[in-house]
């Protein structure tokens, strides 16, 4: 096995790769394709990290533990989940990573009011019809699809 990390050159610029650098790496041993070992969602984790913010302690309204967002299937991956740049509502953006076509369904934890496909500008493309807590779509092989989600 050979890592690269740094090539060095001198030329355009000659103090390219010069002074400190700091690399992170993960060995993942797996039996079976990278698809069933799940390479592709444990490399997001890994580079992607969820960041925590500790707060002191309160009264809450929830449970101890909550799923707020389910997707299924597993080559579809939840990538992007912001508030809307001109609204309350939320924008959800899914990727598909294996290469291969899926219905996908999302659930979202609560009464969903709307749900518009957007484009990345977040300009209404279509309105789907939410089912109670979340809705479903169809999904082509490395298709990124965006959507508003208002909640009642």
């Amino acid at each position: 096995m050979r890592l690269s990390l740094l090539r060095s050159p001198t030329a355009p610029d000659p103090l390219a790769d010069r002074g400190y650098q700091d690399f992170s790496y993960v060995l993942f041993p797996h039996k079976g394709g990278w698809r069933e070992a799940g390479t592709a969602r444990l490399a997001v984790e890994y580079n992607q990290p969820l960041l925590v913010f500790r707060t002191g302690a309160h009264r809450g309204k929830l449970p101890n533990k909550k799923s707020f967002i389910q997707v299924t299937p597993k080559n579809v991956f939840l990538t992007v989940v912001k508030k809307a740049e001109d609204s309350k509502s939320w924008i959800l953006r899914f990727v598909e990573m294996y290469g291969e076509r899926a219905a996908v369904a999302v659930y979202l934890g609560r009464k969903v009011k709307g749900v518009e496909e957007t484009d990345l500008l977040e300009r209404k493309l279509a309105v789907l019809s939410p089912v109670g807590k979340g809705f479903g779509f169809n999904i082509k092989p490395h298709e990124i699809r965006t959507f508003r989600v208002t909640f009642r």
